[in-house]
């Protein structure tokens, strides 16, 4: 029986073994770029108020601004039609605190866990004052070719309308938050989270405009009184909705500060029937009937 020499070098196949195990690549990211991908990593929010992980922009570019106005025509649209229902038991604004912690950083939440966002707010205030300007324009139009008279134009009415629908939906969802912060009280709700819900309650306003334009020329006290009851829907609408949402914020706080918290209510109150009050003056007051005799 003959023995086949051995004829494997075996020196080259422990060099080649040590080869191969040299070029394994490493399974880790040893760069510190891929930490942000690892799975369960919780968001983190910056000095400023932004989510750093999905807002990694400057305060200077438009990429940071851009975020928030990072929505669909579908979430907006699900949005309007939860502020139009007053009878809708979920609260737009979320009060799940660990998810708004833990998910959106500080930017809070609303219904559904979604991030609020600028982009309805604006637009919708926007068209507010279009509308307002418009219908408030219409009725003087039709009137004055009722009477026979010439309109005259009102475009401080357009500027009118534009200073008092974007303070109410910004400066005073600002001004509500720095008292919460101040007063210690409801720490999770977000300066974002205000500004589209008082962004959002404003759809209502579309609608009480148009119906606004009475076409009881005829009979300017009923036309007014039409005008009334319009805006007083109007109010109930949107005060129910900013109300029961900021309501349910401050209900969890404790004895020593619930009356802080009925003052909070009071002024939203106040301030809901200050522009509706505004809206109704400015844009539809009582218009005056020509003398016959002249």
């Amino acid at each position: 029986m003959s023995i086949e020499p051995d004829t494997v070098d075996h020196g080259k196949s422990k060099q080649g073994d040590m080869g191969q195990q040299a070029s394994v690549q490493p399974d880790f990211d040893t760069s510190g770029a891929g930490t942000s991908g690892v799975s369960g990593q919780m968001n983190t929010a910056n000095a400023d108020g932004s989510d750093s992980r999905t807002n990694s922009h400057g305060i200077f570019s438009f990429g940071y601004y851009a975020w928030y106005f990072d929505v669909d025509t579908r979430q907006v649209w699900e949005r309007c039609l939860f502020a139009l229902n007053p009878f809708n038991k979920r609260m737009f604004l979320d009060s799940d605190d660990e998810y708004s912690s833990a998910e959106s950083g500080a930017s809070g939440t609303i219904s559904g866990g979604c991030r609020p966002d600028l982009y309805g707010p604006f637009w919708i205030c926007t068209t507010v004052i279009l509308v307002l300007f418009f219908s408030s324009t219409l009725v003087g139009l039709l009137f004055s070719s009722w009477q026979g008279v010439k309109y005259e134009y009102k475009f401080d009415l357009l500027t009118g309308a534009a200073g008092l629908m974007y303070t109410y939906t910004f400066v005073v969802p600002l001004v509500l938050w720095v008292i919460f912060r101040y007063l210690n009280v409801s720490p999770s709700t977000t300066l974002l989270q205000l500004v589209s819900l008082y962004g959002y309650s404003n759809i209502v306003w579309i609608p009480v405009a148009i119906l606004s334009v009475s076409p009881l020329l005829g009979v300017p006290k009923l036309s007014n009184v039409i005008r009334w009851i319009f805006i007083g829907l109007g109010f109930i609408f949107s005060g129910s909705f900013i109300a029961k949402n900021i309501y349910r914020k401050l209900a969890t706080q404790q004895d020593g500060d619930k009356r802080s918290a009925t003052g909070i209510m009071v002024a939203v109150l106040v301030a809901h029937v200050a522009l509706s009050f505004a809206v109704k003056l400015l844009f539809f007051g009582g218009v005056k009937v020509k003398d016959q005799n002249n």
